[in-house]
């Protein structure tokens, strides 16, 4: 730090919940020093957020994540009558101001599993994964499956098995983006893997959409970001919500296991059923169309020039 400082009584207040480590600081600056102090505390903001935020003291993932101000003494500014509201503001020169700085843990990359390849997403930016459950029930005939005990006893034909797909939903929130990828969001968007993709076996990731919005970075000028107000220095990039669907059905065949995609769907035949493939008539082509694996890692990249 080279910005001078003091740290009030009763400051740090700490606390750790399950999303982690939390404090806030209380610390009194110069009044004309407090914008020195953010940049200070936020650093460059062309670097990587998890990196360039000051840490908190003995806790390397725990960063600066938000910073308020207020006046600290009471004594009348010296400013005068104000006649214009867009451009007067109360001045505290040679006073002090008490600033609340809020420390989070920050996770470095993507987390828990499964994990994109490192290669996968853009440098100096992080991605935080979560995922979501639902599931589809598929209701078939009794003619396609036997007892277990009794082979040679027939299955009632108003017995409707019904089998249970999981749907798993994939939610991957980028941040620090630059410039978002417009033209991979667009062909991607409702497309599955043609390919094995990070562990996601071919046809049974679907990729539904994104969510974008706006992140402020700081006040330091940099031409690698995007300007709010470069009058001011305020500066902002993107973050990215990304949401992919997983289906995978695990089927016995005589040729080992098939893994069903969005692409396959349950067929009836007279000597019971399999999972198989409906094709459009115009073209033979799956209902589904298929994104390369350069598509779906296109997504993590910034746009191209």
């Amino acid at each position: 730090m080279t910005v001078a400082f003091s740290e009030l009584a009763g400051s740090p207040v700490e606390k750790i919940t399950q999303e982690g480590f939390r404090a806030t600081r209380q610390i009194l600056v110069a009044w004309a020093d407090r914008d020195a102090m953010v940049r200070e505390l936020l650093g460059d903001s062309a670097e990587f957020a998890a990196e360039n935020a000051s840490q908190y003291p003995g806790r390397k993932d725990v960063r600066v994540v938000s910073i308020g101000s207020v006046p600290w003494e009471t004594k009348v500014p010296d400013d005068g009558t104000f006649t214009d509201i867009t451009a007067d503001l109360n001045g505290y020169a040679g006073q002090l101001a008490h600033m609340s700085i809020e420390y989070n843990w920050v996770p470095p990359t993507v987390w828990p599993d499964p994990t994109l390849e490192e290669e996968t997403y853009e440098a100096n930016t992080y991605i935080v994964y979560s995922r979501k459950l639902s599931g589809e029930y598929h209701t078939q005939t009794g003619m396609w499956v036997t007892w277990e005990d009794d082979h040679t006893m027939p299955v009632p034909k108003d017995v409707s098995p019904t089998i249970r797909v999981p749907i798993t939903e994939h939610h991957y929130t980028w941040h620090r983006v630059t410039k978002p990828p417009h033209t991979a969001i667009a062909e991607a968007v409702g497309k599955v893997n043609a390919v094995e993709w990070n562990g996601y076996k071919k046809e049974t990731l679907l990729f539904e959409g994104a969510t974008m919005k706006r992140e402020f970075r700081g006040f330091q000028e940099n031409d690698a970001v995007t300007s709010i107000n470069p009058e001011e220095g305020f500066w902002a990039t993107w973050e990215v919500g990304y949401v992919f669907r997983e289906r995978s059905i695990f089927w016995p065949t005589l040729d080992g296991q098939l893994v069903a995609g969005w692409n396959h769907t349950w067929r009836q035949t007279n000597f019971g059923g399999a999972y198989d493939k409906l094709v459009n008539l115009a073209d033979g082509e799956a209902q589904y169309r298929s994104a390369t694996a350069a598509e779906f890692s296109a997504l993590f990249k910034n746009e191209a020039p």
